[in-house]
């Protein structure tokens, strides 16, 4: 079977009621009606060119198709790290990061150092690698706290000068 979803973009989509989906978080259930459980169908595939997503199943049955909120940051990385100023860094990027999602830098000794904020829905954030004074960071480690509505993400930074 193949169900078509309405897309926004080959990221995100737009159920018509609630929270928007990460399209690759689609896949296919199958209500167990004796044990009223949605299971899901492990042959579910996306394809978020032709925004479709297929399953095959035996049988008849009641059948939904599922996504995550666009609220995971599980999949949330940066780069390049190390960032590497000799090298040409400019920025450090965050990517796949939710439609909204707050970003805190840490310095070694758990100091904020840099507030960031994604708010135009892109799920990606470039920072300078400066200060919340706009002075550029020194050579150091790290850390970056992510959080959006439902979901949190740390992770640590390197920054070579």
């Amino acid at each position: 079977m193949t169900f078509v979803y309405p897309a926004l973009d080959h990221e995100t989509v737009d159920m018509g009621a609630g929270p928007l989906v990460r399209a690759r978080t689609l896949a296919v259930y199958r209500l167990n009606e004796t044990k009223n459980l949605w299971v899901r169908l492990p042959s579910s595939q996306v394809d978020t060119t032709a925004h479709t997503v297929t399953a095959s199943a035996f049988g008849v049955g009641v059948f939904s198709l599922v996504g995550q909120q666009d609220t995971s940051l599980e999949t949330t990385f940066a780069y390049p790290v190390p960032f590497r100023a000799k090298r040409g860094d400019t920025t450090v990027t965050f990517g796949d990061l939710s439609q909204r999602a707050t970003i805190r830098i840490f310095n070694a000794s758990g100091a904020l150092v840099q507030t960031l904020e994604e708010e135009d829905g892109d799920g990606e954030l470039e920072w300078d690698v400066k200060d919340s004074e706009g002075d550029p960071l020194p050579s150091g480690v790290y850390f970056y706290l992510i959080e959006s509505s439902a979901d949190k993400k740390r992770g640590k930074l390197v920054i070579i000068r």
